[in-house]
């Protein structure tokens, strides 16, 4: 389907969000490759802990454009609505510009209350008798059930056995737009996994746990190699009422491929459609205008071109070999 003369910005918008979620991808692998993690061996008699003396902080560029994406998301479904009903009703001016947004209800009497309301400041075209307002009508939680993001992949959920924690697009979008404007920032933090190469894994904790200074991450016998993986990576808990601890560039990229691919394109054409919008445009100073940007864009979503960079660090990391911590000898001074 071709994109309308007109929403051209909102997918320019939407462009800036793909960026965003690479340069967090990239920082995190980065910042992951580079040891986060200070440990020490400390030995007291026969008996040998590895502990945590340190956490490298995580660069504040990624809380950063995590807050600017989840900005440009909103806004991108705010501008479509607004430019949808500017083309069926005419300019909108004066107070009713003020009521113009998106919703997002989970019950259908608060829904049909906040239609009643648009059509009392002179916007039908807004209530769900309206084409656009029928549109906007299908994508809220409480008609749009099946449509949830989920806090962590299936093949994790198999290794390490958390709960999955499922929350729809509109809502968790929402409720992280109100906690970044009225609230508080999502700041980034640091969540590892240890694990033992000589235990079966079937009876580790793989969880991803928060880490303090001083937390012991393993406890063997002196003499005996201590071995013991770890894997941290930088994680961010959703906006209330969500818990789920999440990493924040796959959480932008299952919000984003909601807006991109299913949300503006209802709104637009009245169904999805992959494709409609590409996520990869030079936004930089090109001498094009907005349209022929979007004729030589990418099709490639970040995720995607993250996922050669985060295998190369991985393999990377994998020829560094054993990392030995230096040891306190706690028994000289008892």
């Amino acid at each position: 389907m071709q994109l309308a003369r007109g929403l051209e910005p909102i997918a320019l918008r939407l462009a800036r969000v793909d960026d965003c979620i690479y340069r967090i991808g990239d920082l995190a692998s980065q910042w992951s490759l580079e040891g986060p993690l200070d440990i020490e061996q400390r030995r007291s008699g026969d008996i040998n802990r590895s502990i945590l003396a340190g956490i490298r902080p995580v660069p504040p560029m990624v809380w950063l454009l995590f807050s600017e994406a989840i900005n440009h998301l909103r806004a991108a479904l705010d501008n479509t609505v607004w430019y949808l009903l500017e083309q069926a009703q005419g300019p909108v001016t004066g107070a009713a510009a003020t009521r113009v947004a998106m919703p997002n209800y989970a019950d259908e009497r608060s829904y049909e209350k906040w239609c009643a309301g648009r059509v009392k400041d002179g916007l039908p075209e807004l209530s769900s008798a309206g084409v656009l307002g029928a549109r906007i009508r299908s994508l809220q939680p409480f008609v749009d059930t099946d449509t949830s993001v989920p806090s962590m992949s299936e093949p994790l959920v198999a290794l390490i056995g958390e709960r999955v924690e499922l929350a729809h697009p509109l809502s968790l979008l929402q409720a992280y737009s109100n906690t970044d404007k009225h609230r508080a920032i999502r700041l980034a933090a640091a969540r590892s996994m240890a694990s033992r190469p000589d235990e079966p894994l079937l009876g580790q904790d793989l969880r991803f746990r928060e880490l303090r200074v001083g937390d012991v991450l393993a406890t063997g016998k002196w003499g005996h190699p201590l071995l013991f993986e770890t894997s941290t990576a930088v994680m961010m808990r959703r906006a209330e009422p969500y818990k789920a601890m999440v990493p924040p560039a796959t959480e932008l990229a299952l919000l984003q491929r909601y807006v991109v691919e299913l949300a503006i394109p209802t709104l637009a054409f009245g169904l999805a459609a992959p494709g409609a919008l590409p996520p990869q445009v030079d936004l930089s100073d090109t001498g094009q205008t907005d349209a022929e940007r979007l004729q030589c864009a990418g099709s490639r979503f970040a995720t995607e071109r993250l996922a050669a960079l985060t295998q190369k660090r991985y393999v990377e990391a994998m020829q560094r070999g054993l990392q030995f911590p230096p040891v306190i000898d706690d028994t000289e001074e008892e």
